[in-house]
């Protein structure tokens, strides 16, 4: 079972988790927004949502198996606790249960076309991770995408079915935070291409790193954090300067920390990634959290 919760990448699973219940409960409701999906419809959309994930964790790590012997063999499951075997077996039953439990949520919500959406996540996962991952740029923006979509379901199943403007109002800000954790996760992304540049390049592997190198990455990375940065700042003056608490809570807890990795990542040594790393997923939880300042002010 702890094979099986590592191989899941449990902790990311339930950061997932509680994106999506922190915008549901420590926004929406928390602004008196009305909501469509009851308390069990939405925990349907969370646990399909949240096993879909689980698979690609999984199948990931059976296409990755080969790099990963070589870039962290210390950390390798598949074939020494779970059989190769057992693990593509574990993903086809995530993904048919959560695939099957979007499509039980959109039936009874009378929207069929949104199973689309679950079909959609669960087939870009398989071909990231058998394809595009390995191409330079665009396995990153598609998972990035992806983990944006997860935040968005909320707003998708729990607002589109009404049209009042401050419920147009509520989608734009859960948007606005889809975004923001895509962004963030992209960076991420590119981080872990660092860290896995040996075993990429020993599978003949076109990721970013090994395309312009690791030195100019290192620079991109810090070019696009800047960016990023700016794009913050102009978006909490420019919309949320009545509201003081969520600024100083998202200056201090997600632009000092995106400024200290912009900093760090320019001359960071191959040593350094992993804590990078660390850092911009502390500052993703930081930012969810800053959703509870959001809807309690």
């Amino acid at each position: 079972m702890k094979s099986l919760l590592r191989l899941i990448r449990f902790p990311n699973l339930l950061m997932i988790a509680f994106a999506q219940v922190t915008v549901r409960f420590g926004l929406l409701e928390a602004m008196e927004v009305p909501v469509y999906l009851t308390p069990s419809r939405f925990a349907l959309l969370v646990f399909a949502t949240v096993l879909i994930a689980a698979a690609g964790y999984i199948i990931n790590d059976i296409q990755d198996l080969e790099a990963d012997r070589i870039n962290k063999p210390n950390q390798v499951l598949i074939g020494k606790w779970i059989s190769e075997n057992k693990a593509f077996n574990a993903y086809l039953i995530l993904n048919i249960i959560g695939v099957g439990l979007g499509f039980y949520l959109s039936y009874l919500e009378h929207q069929p076309k949104l199973t689309l959406l679950f079909v959609l996540t669960s087939a870009l996962l398989y071909i990231y991770a058998t394809s595009w991952k390995h191409i330079a740029v665009v396995g990153n923006v598609v998972v990035s995408l992806l983990v944006g979509l997860s935040i968005l379901l909320v707003g998708i199943f729990d607002l589109m079915p009404f049209l009042s403007e401050a419920v147009q109002t509520a989608f734009m800000v859960i948007l606005d935070i889809a975004v923001m954790a895509a962004l963030l996760n992209w960076l991420r992304e590119m981080v872990k291409d660092l860290q896995d540049l040996k075993g990429d390049h020993f599978i003949g592997s076109k990721t970013l790193p090994i395309v312009a190198g690791r030195e100019r990455t290192q620079h991109l990375l810090a070019g696009l954090t800047i960016l990023i940065i700016i794009l913050l700042v102009w978006y909490l003056f420019r919309y949320l300067y009545a509201n003081s608490w969520v600024v100083a809570h998202l200056l201090i807890g997600v632009v000092g920390p995106l400024g200290y990795f912009a900093f760090r990542i320019w001359k960071a040594k191959e040593k350094d990634y992993g804590f990078l790393s660390i850092v911009l997923k502390l500052t993703m939880i930081v930012g969810i959290l800053a959703i509870f300042t959001l809807g309690l002010t």
